[in-house]
């Protein structure tokens, strides 16, 4: 019997629907066993009790942590987007959420518990990640891997992820540690159409009525498609067929440049393909979009 993946998964849930749609995909997967939840970005407690309400409705008590509230450099305001209605749901314990260090030490207890088995999987901005890397690069060179969702690296455009915390991210990607990155490029290849709309906003279980109800303020708020962005993260590491991944050598612009928080992607100049300047992480250039849309009905939805 295949001994089930470790996963971690490092969120901003509440900003948008498909971190959730992650979330709910990884309780809705056997192969996968879900090591913790860490939350990173503002108000990193109400994300928490989100993501603990998300895993009660399917008895899930994986531990859940409150991470870094702010970015490396300046400052993120505003509350979160989606959810924040528990009815009548609270944590035995709040203060198991603890926050800010608590989250970054149990990614690195976690790792060396179970070295060479976690696979980190980074859905929101990548403040977390970063701070456990320098608080003990030695611990987390016992991570098997890390999959982030964010970037853009064939088409020079903005991604939210690495925005919010372009330093965090340049930290990440420079650590040398086996870094997979899946980026708009292919995310925005898995859409819902009206037709899987249709099956989610009919979901009769309790985890299927709070995606619709996420997915119905997202569509309310935002008047934006849904996108499996963060799910397609679970399946770089639940079905690694569906997507194809390839060598490249990234660059994060931080700082205050005009460029700010965009990855450029070193190796399709060749004059750059062997210098020293970002790092070589594994990017994804392609997914099988069909595939995947398919399978994320049937594991989460049944349909």
């Amino acid at each position: 019997m295949e001994t089930r993946r470790k996963i971690i998964i490092d969120t901003d849930i509440g900003d948008d629907i498909d971190d959730a749609l992650a979330v709910a995909l990884l309780m809705n997967s056997p192969e996968a066993e879900l090591a913790g939840v860490t939350t990173v970005m503002r108000d990193t407690l109400s994300r928490a009790r989100e993501v603990k309400k998300l895993l009660s409705l399917k008895g899930i008590n994986a531990p859940v942590f409150a991470g870094c509230m702010q970015p490396f450099e300046g400052a993120r305001e505003g509350e979160i987007l989606l959810g924040g209605e528990t009815d009548g749901f609270a944590a035995d314990n709040e203060r198991d959420f603890r926050g800010g260090d608590s989250a970054v030490e149990f990614l690195l207890e976690t790792v060396k518990k179970y070295p060479n088995e976690i696979v980190l999987v980074g859905i929101g901005p990548l403040t977390n990640i970063a701070r456990a890397i320098l608080k003990d690069r030695a611990a987390m060179e016992k991570v098997k891997k890390i999959i982030i969702m964010g970037g853009n690296y064939f088409h020079s455009k903005l991604e939210w992820n690495i925005l919010s915390d372009s330093a965090a991210a340049k930290i990440v990607f420079e650590s040398g540690l086996p870094l997979f990155c899946v980026g708009t490029d292919v995310t925005e290849k898995v859409k819902l159409n009206n037709a899987r709309q249709k099956i989610l906003f009919a979901a009769e279980d309790p985890v299927g009525r709070r995606i619709a109800r996420y997915a119905a303020e997202w569509i309310e708020k935002r008047g934006a498609d849904i996108t499996l962005h963060d799910p397609l993260a679970v399946y770089a590491e639940i079905r690694p067929d569906f997507l194809h991944f390839a060598k490249q050598r990234v660059f994060v612009v931080c700082g205050d440049k005009p460029a700010n928080g965009y990855t450029l992607n070193l190796s399709l100049n060749g004059y750059y393909k062997n210098s020293s300047f970002g790092g070589e992480v594994c990017v994804a250039d392609y997914v099988c979009a069909e595939e995947v849309l398919s399978d994320f009905m049937r594991r989460v939805f049944g349909a």
